[in-house]
């Protein structure tokens, strides 16, 4: 299976933001390689989305708008895996610009998730560039951090890192075996944030758990189905 790597930067995290930046590269494409291409948008950029990647309107003036670039990127979607750090959120982006809806996903967040919470050196967060020094990372090429070109050299290291913890037959079982980790609820160990930030789930009171699903409208697919897991158990 060809994987295709990619990364956005977006005017900011709401319903109706837009993406900025794309960049991508399929893994046969030589490792000093990245596509990667400006948008404009009618979009205003959220002052703390450019205070997070620094691109600024300017930066976009003469650029072209993402819905030219979709012909290409539906082509990319159709042929390949596509591979993400929190890919839901960058799924989510390129469906908003009117991309087809990717038949195969793997997730880097989702599999290191499944792959290191139970490790007896646990990763204190999941965020990409936290795992790339957690796991040793070393890169080849220079990159900076929340621009889309460097984090999918980041995103593909950690990609092959996690694909060597991955048992399988050979590699397209392990591929297969990341996909549907990426694409069922995962069992979280602790909890993430709040009063009991760090705590295991066991230890996390069936009070607390209700508020949550009262109150908050946005939990992860994976924290609301470990909540409802943890509930139908007591």
């Amino acid at each position: 299976m060809q994987l295709y790597f990619f990364d956005t930067e977006t005017t900011g995290l709401e319903n109706d933001d837009r993406i900025i930046q794309f960049a991508g590269k399929t893994n046969s494409d030589p490792k000093d390689f990245c596509y990667m291409e400006y948008f404009k948008t009618e979009k205003e950029i959220n002052l703390m989305a450019m205070a997070t990647h620094h691109i600024t309107p300017e930066i976009l003036n003469g650029k072209r708008n993402f819905k030219a670039f979709l012909p290409e990127l539906n082509e990319i979607i159709n042929d390949n895996v596509l591979v993400a750090h929190n890919a839901p959120f960058d799924i989510k982006m390129i469906e908003r610009e009117g991309a087809d809806k990717p038949k195969f996903v793997i997730d880097t967040n989702k599999v290191a998730q499944s792959l290191l919470q139970y490790n007896e050196k646990e990763p204190e967060q999941y965020k990409m560039q936290y795992l790339r020094y957690f796991l040793g990372i070393k890169l080849d090429v220079d990159v900076m951090a929340h621009d889309a070109a460097g984090d999918v050299y980041v995103l593909e290291a950690i990609f092959w890192e996690l694909f060597k913890r991955v048992k399988g037959e050979n590699d397209k079982d392990k591929i297969t075996k990341m996909i549907n980790i990426s694409n069922t609820p995962l069992l979280l160990r602790r909890f993430s944030f709040g009063k009991h930030k760090g705590a295991e789930m066991k230890d996390v009171p069936t009070s607390y758990f209700r508020w949550c699903t009262d109150t908050i409208k946005d939990l992860s697919e994976d924290l609301f189905y470990t909540i409802n897991t943890e509930l139908n158990k007591r």
